[in-house]
């Protein structure tokens, strides 16, 4: 089990359970169908993984029937179906000897494992870490791709128009672009420079909600220097689509920045 990669084992988040515990559990006769679960207790755990298995595995599970419990009945020499306790809680512990029961749901494929064919370890804290990176640190659900970043591609996209939205709202109406003879009018600046453009900044404190804001001017008045930086510049000449642009890059800048700085 050592030689698992957290970045592609099948993974199960308890919603509302936190991200301090985790287990790996592993099913089958040689144990090599692993499931990792982030997340709530042991038992919750091992209940999610069944769930699990019955849409992906089904061949691992197992079904108890009522021809078992009368071959059971019959074994130990007792009347059934019957309706006394006593018989019915030996008749069932005969039949469902060595098997893990369903009981939380009814699955398609079963209602039990067998015991030998289950063993979970809690998950240590690099293992949690690693997998905690493969979900979307704004709404939880699981990244689908490689190349998405600590967002999944529909809050990474979110983000970006509000960026947007509030960049837009710093350049304020588009100004027309400036004459040639404007521009050679202002001797002492230099040409490549926009004098009117703004330098802009997003920092993220968190990626969860909107806990982001637009910094402008000179970044050395920045009193606030937590969480996660992007920098560009604005101008008042610039289109819309200049404008989505920069918050791309703000957002993209941010989003390296933070996957850099959990590296590291």
């Amino acid at each position: 089990m050592t030689d698992l990669n957290m970045k592609t084992v099948p993974v199960i988040r308890e919603a509302g359970h936190g991200e301090e515990t985790g287990y790996l559990f592993s099913f089958g006769a040689y144990g090599d169908t692993h499931v990792a679960v982030i997340g709530g207790s042991l038992e919750d755990g091992l209940e999610s993984c069944l769930d699990w298995l019955d849409d992906n595995a089904p061949g691992l599970l197992h079904t108890i029937t009522a021809e078992d419990y009368a071959n059971a009945a019959r074994e130990l020499g007792l009347d059934w179906p019957s309706e006394d306790e006593e018989v019915i809680g030996k008749v069932t512990q005969e039949a469902e000897c060595d098997m893990t029961m369903v009981g939380h749901t009814t699955l398609e494929n079963g209602n039990c494992i067998p015991s030998w064919e289950w063993h979970a370890r809690e998950l240590d804290a690099s293992e949690l870490a690693t997998l905690m990176r493969r979900f979307c640190q704004n709404c939880e659900s699981e990244i689908a791709t490689e190349k998405e970043c600590i967002l999944c591609g529909e809050c990474h996209t979110g983000l970006v128009n509000d960026v947007t939205h509030d960049l837009l709202i710093e350049r304020g109406p588009v100004q027309p672009e400036p004459s040639a003879e404007e521009i050679a009018e202002r001797d002492d600046v230099d040409n490549a420079d926009d004098p009117d453009a703004t330098d802009v900044r997003l920092q993220v404190r968190t990626w969860r909600g909107n806990d982001w804001a637009i910094r402008t001017g000179d970044s050395s008045y920045d009193q606030d220097h937590r969480g996660f930086w992007g920098a560009g510049r604005i101008s008042p000449y610039d289109r819309d689509h200049c404008i989505g642009e920069t918050a791309l890059d703000l957002v993209n800048q941010a989003l390296e920045h933070a996957a850099t700085s959990e590296e590291s």
